[in-house]
């Protein structure tokens, strides 16, 4: 056995020397596919189909690739590269280079191997096409899948027929039988059914299988005859079903090892492919048919035809009741041509001798032999034959024309021809007389020509055996001289290799009607290629005139399109003109809309702005206010307090008083008309501001997301530093609360000064000396104190980041100092009495100074109170509360010190510069 790797090539040789078949299996030749482009490496073979002849074959692998294989000429080729998986195959078509090949995406296509091209394409299927039987003509073909099967025409590669079936039954197989026109379709519920070809007439169906056969089919096939059918599956079993009685006539059964056939194949009995069969086997000769005939009155089944038949003389082509003669062998035969050739050839040169000696009329001579014959045996019958104008034409030429095809049934038929075929070829001629004889009484009653020639075209009513025995008594009766086979050669088989001439017709009348016949066809020919050219030119004009029409109208067709593309354009450029109208005045719209939220941010930002100023200037105007309100508290209750130690000096220090009011509301005109100025001046750089950041805000548009980030940035460094601010508060707060601590002692020490010196100083009356070291003192305290209120004053100017508010606030505070009846002299007095309170030795300051700083301090707090300022909270302080409540009983020098230092921090005009004087 050899090997043959195709690998990658397209071509080559199957076998490279010559091949032997293995003994132990009878395998000639191994061939693989191996390859390294794909995985795995060895490609297999789905399905494999031969030709007609068996000496080539196709194959067809896994990846798509089919290969053709002729074992003939030793040669294989790559025909085609389908790139799909193959279902099926099938190269046994009427065009011998072509082959169908069902793919995995349920279509079938036609190739040629020889051009390699694709041919058609059909498709219809909607699952895997599993095989593809084509008829033995090779014009159809029928593709089946699981759930239809279709029939094709391969002229046209359209689809005839489609068998749809119900969705619980699938199909398991349908394919033509051999040399037949039936069709036969399988099922998986293991019913079979047999349909005729061109109608689709089912003829048949075979019965269900044995109650106790478990068997259920997958695999089929049938004998070259077409008569039995074998069914395998899932099981040890064959059934083997007669397709002629429709009947399962026997069970195989395989060894127990065998669990399921998966393929079925009858082989010929010979290299001949079974057509020996139809001879005689040497046990059987013509003797010992007879006395079987005569036993039996016909032969079995397999005896009847023993030649075959053709056509092979120029007379039969002009002879127009050799179809009539023909038919019942073409129906008998009609599987095998070559038989049914055969066997009326031997008819005609045996039994029909004498037939065609007066071509083209009928064989008179014959008739007269059977009319002689008649009148012999039955003259009653042949009179009245000719009182009705009846001739051998009519009661004899129908049945040998026929061969009693009309007259006989299928059964009868055959019985008589097994009668025929057995004897003298004139017992054919005798069996018309017998016919007739057998026949006489309705033939004696029939008085109308036309029934007597009905009656010998259509099938009557008589016993065939009776005929036959009759056929027999004739042969045996009839005299010498008048019996037909006096006159008939015997039997003369077909001659082996080749036919013989036959020649027994006038051949002149043959030749003169084939030359006729050749005359008048040619005269056809002529005429139909006159009628050819006409049509041509005819067809040619009407070509000319349609392509001029087609022309016209691919012309008008093309102007159509232009116009039409112009009509696009001319809409596509309106509804780009719309569509940018459109965007422009979305855009317009969208910066308007723009533009107002930009207003409105603007606005909203100045709102904030503002409302941010607001509140930081009421803060400050608050804080001013209860400044103001303290200072003049602590100016009032000094004064006071001054006013009762120096009761002796009041006109002159109300002039100085007023004096000193004069220059502070000088200051003040000052400060407010610098104020209003810096006020103005903030105006126009903010008004100018505002117009820069709207240029900005204008042309930085593009740039929103780096000013929203830098604006995120620089809101978080404000706010950092607002934390810091506030934490710088607390340490203000905190150095306040150190300040509050230090002036409690201090005025704990002025007022324990005072509390002791009060009595000297109402003793000793003014002394002189005292008076003027008193008013040498008082100058210089409102001179410092002048100096340092405009010290103070120019500080706060600089460092006031917001001079117009302070100022508003500071004007406010003046005017709530001069309800507390003149914070100024309330300080000039608490400085005189504080330069004072330095004459008292002791610590405690006398009584009616007490009194009168009591009363003092009362009016400060009424007025701070009835102002409700931020700045009345100071004296809810601890310290503030402990000076009062001493007040109301003594006070000392350093109580009053104390009492001072609160005064001034309270007079400050700016928590900044209370928080400074906290520090000092």
């Amino acid at each position: 056995m050899q090997s043959t790797d195709l690998g990658n090539k397209e071509s080559g040789k199957i076998w490279h020397r010559k091949p032997s078949p293995a003994t132990h299996d009878g395998i000639i030749v191994n061939i693989v596919h191996s390859t390294s482009e794909y995985h795995p490496k060895v490609l297999r073979f789905l399905n494999v189909a031969f030709d007609g002849s068996g000496d080539s074959f196709i194959a067809g692998d896994h990846q798509g690739n089919i290969y053709a294989f002729d074992l003939h000429g030793n040669r294989f080729a790559l025909v085609q590269r389908t790139a799909q998986a193959c279902t099926a195959l099938a190269f046994d078509l009427r065009r011998k280079s072509e082959f169908l090949v069902a793919l995995a995406d349920y279509s079938i296509k036609c190739f040629d191997t020889v051009t390699r091209e694709l041919v058609s394409w059909m498709r219809g299927h909607e699952s895997s096409v599993s095989s593809i039987s084509v008829h033995a003509a090779g014009r159809y073909a029928i593709t089946t899948s699981s759930d239809t099967a279709q029939l094709w025409d391969l002229d046209t590669f359209q689809r005839k027929r489609k068998l749809n079936i119900r969705q619980s039954v699938g199909i398991q197989k349908v394919f033509f039988l051999p040399f037949s026109n039936t069709i036969l379709s399988c099922f998986k519920d293991n019913s079979i059914f047999a349909w005729e070809c061109d109608t689709l007439f089912c003829k048949y169906q075979l019965p269900a299988p044995p109650e106790g056969s478990s068997i259920v089919y997958k695999v089929f096939a049938v004998t070259r005859d077409g008569r039995i059918l074998a069914a395998g599956g899932k099981s040890n079993h064959l059934h083997l079903w007669c397709l002629e009685t429709t009947q399962l006539f026997r069970i195989i059964q395989m060894p127990t090892k065998v669990r399921a056939v998966r393929h079925l194949e009858f082989l010929p009995d010979s290299f001949d492919a079974g057509s020996n069969q139809n001879e005689l086997s040497e046990g059987l000769n013509k003797k010992r048919l007879q006395i079987l005939l005569k036993g039996y009155g016909e032969y079995p089944t397999k005896y009847r035809t023993l030649s075959a038949l053709a056509h092979w003389s120029a007379i039969f082509s002009d002879t127009p009741f050799l179809p009539l003669l023909a038919f019942p062998f073409v129906k008998l035969f009609q599987n095998n041509q070559l038989i049914c050739f055969e066997v009326v050839a031997t008819l005609i040169i045996n039994w029909c001798q004498h037939w065609f000696e007066y071509f083209p009329n009928p064989p008179i001579n014959i008739l007269s032999m059977i009319e002689n014959v008649l009148a012999f045996h039955d003259k009653e019958l042949l009179q009245h034959f000719i009182e009705r104008d009846v001739t051998s034409q009519l009661y004899a030429w129908p049945l040998l024309e026929t061969v009693f095809s009309e007259v006989l049934t299928r059964e009868e038929w055959l019985r008589l021809f097994d009668n025929v075929f057995s004897n003298h070829p004139s017992f054919l001629l005798m069996a018309v007389v017998a016919y007739n004889t057998c026949s006489r009484a309705p033939l004696l009653n029939s008085t109308l020509k036309d029934d007597i020639e009905y009656f010998f075209h259509h099938r009557n009513n008589l016993d065939i055996n009776v005929v036959i025995r009759e056929v027999y008594r004739l042969m045996e009766t009839t005299p010498a001289d008048i019996h037909p086979r006096s006159m008939l050669d015997a039997f003369v088989a077909l001659t082996k290799g080749q036919y013989p001439i036959f020649n027994q017709y006038p051949k002149f009348i043959v030749d003169y009607q084939t030359r006729e016949r050749e005359r008048i066809r040619n005269d056809e020919l002529d005429f139909l290629r006159e009628r050819l050219a006409a049509a041509k030119r005819e067809l040619k004009m009407k070509e000319m005139r349609l392509q001029d029409a087609a022309r016209r109208r691919f012309l008008k067709l093309q102007q159509d399109q232009r116009e039409m593309e112009l009509r696009r354009l001319e809409d596509e450029i309106e509804r780009k003109v719309q569509m940018r109208d459109e965007e422009i005045a979305a855009t317009a719209k969208d910066l308007e809309m723009k533009q107002l939220e930009l207003e409105s941010q603007k606005r909203h930002y100045e709102k904030d702005l503002t409302r941010s100023q607001d509140a930081i200037a009421k803060e400050i105007r608050d804080g001013a206010d209860a400044h103001r309100r303290k200072v003049a508290l602590e100016e009032h209750m000094f004064r006071n307090l001054l006013e009762t130690s120096q009761l002796g000096n009041r006109t002159r220090r109300v002039v100085e008083d007023n004096l000193a009011k004069a220059e502070q509301a000088c200051l003040d005109a000052d400060w407010q008309i610098q104020a209003l100025h810096k006020q103005k001046c903030d105006d126009q750089q903010r008004s100018e501001g505002y117009q820069e950041v709207a240029t900005l805000l204008r042309k930085n548009r593009r740039r929103e997301i780096e000013v929203l980030n830098a604006m995120m940035k620089e809101e978080a460094k404000k706010w950092k530093e607002a934390e810091e601010k506030e934490l710088h508060l607390e340490s203000v707060k905190r150095a306040s609360a150190l300040s509050d601590a230090s002036r409690k002692w201090f005025l704990k020490q002025e007022t324990s000064a005072v509390r002791e010196h009060s009595g000297d100083l109402l003793c000793e009356a003014f002394s002189s000396r005292k008076t003027t070291e008193w008013n040498h003192t008082e100058h210089d305290l409102l001179k410092k104190v002048r100096n340092l209120r405009q010290r103070l004053t120019a500080q706060a100017r600089d460092r006031c980041q917001l001079p117009h508010l302070l100022a508003l606030s500071r004007k406010k505070a003046f005017s709530q100092a001069s309800n507390v009846k003149s914070s100024a002299n309330l300080r000039n007095s608490v400085v005189a009495l504080l330069a004072k309170s330095k004459d008292y030795e002791t610590d405690a300051l006398p009584t009616a100074l007490t009194r009168h700083l009591v009363a003092v301090f009362g009016l400060i707090m009424k007025s701070l109170l009835e102002k409700r300022s931020a700045h009345a909270q100071i004296f809810e302080f601890p310290l503030v509360v402990f000076l009062f409540q001493k007040c109301q009983r003594s006070l000392s020098i350093s109580d009053l010190q104390t009492f001072a230092r609160v005064v001034f921090i309270l007079a400050c005009p700016s928590v900044h510069q209370q928080a400074q004087w906290v520090a000092r």
